[in-house]
């Protein structure tokens, strides 16, 4: 399955085409517990359970979102829109291994949407379907029941959103005629959800980055900016609004990529260029010393449009896409 970009000029209808091979990337939320770096992967021997109707399987996707934090992980949807199963949300329970189906799903079809939790609420927006781009974001209520919280920023698909303590995150993306630099800030430890905008990204605008967070500071990177896969990285740090570059990671330029931290070190893998075709690789990032180096790949076959989460200390890596779409997770040791 050959994954392309398509230019700024061209109709809704082929970004549609374009979008449905990208995804939102990776939430990170401070006040993770204590983990150990990656040493190696191993394929996680998972169950599915459904405790309301239908069916109990996991089936197999690519481009779904990863929504986490401490005690929570969730995998939103499947990027796949007007796919029943891209309106599936799935919890993840640790300490058995499985992943079950929730009783609520979804509040419309989309893809190129975004999907984070802060503390114990679910928040879900953004992206696209045939009606166009869309900026609402909802927050999932008490029972069946969202609610629309808004987004101050512009429409846009393939955004990027991260969180840091009480308050989430989005940028970047495209609104189908720009590949977008701007952010945006939410505290969602008020009521009323107000978007703040904050300072844009320095660098290119772009769609389908990644992000993790440490020590309260954003990292922000890779992507396409719709010329040029990229594979520089950019620190965000909250309490003085500014963006500083780092180090680029030392792989092939991509996107589609996944990332996410331990409390110590920030991990980017796997992902898409056209040029050299499906990413395997991973790199270890030491804010430390701000250096990068390679850090231990998934002993499979790489993927683009994969979901990453940690909980309970441990990484977890799963479903994408080669050639095929894939419903495997792998967990770190």
């Amino acid at each position: 399955m050959m994954k392309k970009y398509f230019t700024l000029g061209l109709s809704l209808l082929f970004l549609v085409l374009l979008v449905l091979s990208c995804k939102d990337e990776v939430v990170q939320p401070i006040g993770l517990s204590n983990m150990s770096r990656v040493a190696s992967w191993s394929q996680l021997n998972y169950t599915s359970t459904n405790t309301f109707s239908g069916s109990n399987i996991f089936t197999k996707r690519s481009n779904a979102l990863a929504a986490y934090g401490d005690t929570l992980a969730f995998v939103v949807g499947s990027g796949n829109y007007n796919a029943p199963e891209n309106l599936q949300i799935w919890k993840f329970e640790a300490q058995k291994n499985n992943f079950q189906l929730q009783n609520y799903q979804l509040p419309d079809y989309r893809t190129g949407a975004v999907s984070f939790v802060v503390g114990s609420k679910l928040f879900y927006g953004l992206g696209i379907n045939s009606s166009g781009f869309f900026n609402t974001m909802y927050l999932k209520n008490a029972g069946l029941s969202w609610s629309d919280v808004g987004f101050t920023g512009a429409a846009r698909s393939n955004a990027v959103s991260f969180v840091i303590g009480n308050k989430a995150y989005i940028g970047l993306g495209t609104n189908g005629t720009s590949y977008l630099r701007d952010f945006y800030e939410m505290d969602a430890s008020t009521s009323t959800f107000v978007w703040r905008k904050i300072a844009d990204l320095p660098g290119s605008g772009r769609t389908d980055a990644c992000a993790f967070v440490l020590n309260g500071r954003a990292y922000v990177g890779t992507g396409y900016n719709g010329v040029n896969y990229l594979n520089d990285f950019w620190e965000y740090t909250p309490t003085t609004n500014t963006w500083m570059q780092i180090g680029n990671i030392p792989g092939i330029e991509r996107d589609d990529a996944v990332a996410f931290a331990f409390e110590k070190r920030g991990y980017i893998g796997t992902g898409w260029n056209n040029y050299t075709g499906i990413l395997s690789d991973f790199y270890e990032y030491n804010p430390t010393t701000g250096k990068w180096k390679a850090a231990p790949s998934i002993q499979s076959s790489g993927r683009y449009g994969a979901v990453a989460f940690t909980q309970k200390g441990r990484a977890y890596v799963g479903c994408g896409n080669n050639a095929a779409d894939l419903n495997d997770f792998w967990i770190s040791k």
